[in-house]
């Protein structure tokens, strides 16, 4: 009679005791801001025509770098860094904390920053509203804008800057130092394209709003009319911003990201001219022509393919210790978008991994596995195909995206009968696997 007392106790424990599954995070992706380099064969940009030191073509969609030399270089962030002033400037809109009417006062260090580099000339003891600072600090790449907007969110420009690194560690910036808020040439401050990128991607995400300052071609101040150093924007209607950056240390930097439906990239383009004896006019054409050659043949290899993950998951699944017995799964998102290159749509596939058993109580937001959409040249590869090649990988899929699967409704606990035979099934199930 021991067998059954053990039984017995085995069952009772079963009950009381949880066993899970379906609560486990699915989720192999990385962070959200995360920049990979992705190279689709036979798809590969023709790095020579370049002028820049280092460069990236950035999916802002997919966080894919579709093109990266030197990403990781060390490069003073010149006034690139304005594009983290200016998301903190927009984070204190946000939270209630500033109006973009309030009156900014200006300092003497703020006004002292107008010589040299490029300011929005403020004058000392007058008072500037913020959203004027805020797009003079992009426009007219104004340092002494800077300045007066870290003052007053922070109430000093080495605060600002304490939050400012804050933000980069957030964003995930491993190789970014910031020791100003407008770029200007400090030791030890530091970024590298990857980051840039990473920057970008961040910033796009975040602030959209930020594309009526940063699309405008000219800025008026005090009588003083500057004109964007953006100058794609003055022949391509696509184009939506960034900025442009330089210091005689790190050369001409230009972040240019443009839009055409659903497709958004970003030109990173650093180091232009670094070291060497050139012209304004000659670093400002150089990182232009580079940034476009690098949006147009984006634009003309890649699009945007919709593909619906519904054939990827069973309609249902088996539930253990549940009310009922199965619950449909559904997708989140329902449908992924990705970027492929143009005329290769047939050659995306899908794969799905699922929890090996679901057990009530159930959420419909616990994940219980997730879908990945894949290219690859021909579609998805029979064991067989992976075998050949001598023994080499010869898996050349590349991972486009992917989604969580979720039960579509809750699943309620069983009764004490349906949880005790659930629990003896999985336990003789699990004992003969």
């Amino acid at each position: 009679m021991r067998w059954k007392g053990l039984l017995i106790a085995l069952c009772v424990a079963l009950i009381i005791v949880p066993v899970t599954g379906a609560g486990a995070s699915y989720m192999p992706g990385t962070g959200p801001y995360d920049v990979q380099e992705v190279v689709f064969p036979g798809y590969v940009f023709d790095d020579e025509v370049l002028n820049a030191s280092s460069a990236v073509l950035l999916d802002i969609n997919s966080g894919a770098a579709l093109f990266a030399m030197n990403a990781d270089e060390i490069y003073g962030p010149a006034s690139l860094s304005k594009i983290v002033t200016l998301a903190l400037a927009y984070d204190a809109l946000e939270a209630g904390e500033v109006s973009p009417d309030d009156e900014v006062p200006i300092s003497e260090d703020a006004w002292a920053v107008n010589v040299p580099g490029s300011n929005m000339f403020i004058e000392v003891d007058t008072e500037v509203p913020l959203h004027e600072l805020m797009r003079g600090m992009i426009v007219a790449s104004g340092n002494d804008a800077c300045v007066a907007v870290a003052e007053y969110l922070a109430g000093s420009e080495d605060r600002f800057v304490d939050r400012m690194n804050d933000k980069v560690v957030e964003i995930g910036m491993t190789d970014t130092e910031l020791r100003t808020v407008h770029g200007l040439h400090a030791e030890g401050q530091q970024i590298t394209p990857r980051d840039v990128a990473r920057l970008v991607r961040y910033f796009w995400s975040n602030y959209p709003e930020a594309e009526d300052i940063t699309t405008e071609k000219t800025f008026s101040y005090g009588g003083i009319e500057q004109s964007n150093r953006n100058g794609l924007l003055f022949r391509d209607d696509r184009v939506t911003g960034l900025k442009t950056g330089y210091t005689d240390e790190s050369g001409y930097h230009f972040v240019a990201t443009a839009r055409d439906g659903d497709e958004h990239y970003a030109a990173v383009v650093m180091g232009v001219g670094a070291g060497e004896d050139i012209s304004e006019q000659e670093g400002t054409a150089q990182r232009e022509a580079d940034a476009e050659r690098l949006l147009n043949w984006a634009f003309d290899t890649f699009t945007r393919v919709e593909t619906d993950l519904s054939p990827a998951i069973p309609a249902d699944m088996t539930v253990y210790k549940g009310e009922q017995r199965e619950v449909q799964l559904t997708t989140a998102p329902q449908r992924l978008t990705v970027t492929v290159p143009e005329g290769s749509e047939d050659d995306i596939f899908l794969e799905a991994s699922l929890a090996d058993e679901l057990i009530a109580p159930l959420s419909a937001d616990d994940p219980v596995g997730y879908v990945e959409a894949f290219w690859r040249p021909g579609g998805a590869a029979d064991d067989d195909d992976e075998e050949e090649d001598d023994g080499e990988d010869a898996d050349d899929s590349i991972r486009l995206a992917e989604a969580t699967v979720h039960p579509a409704a809750d699943v309620q606990a069983g009764g004490w009968w349906r949880r005790m035979w659930d629990s003896i099934l999985l336990f003789f199930s699990r004992l003969l696997d």
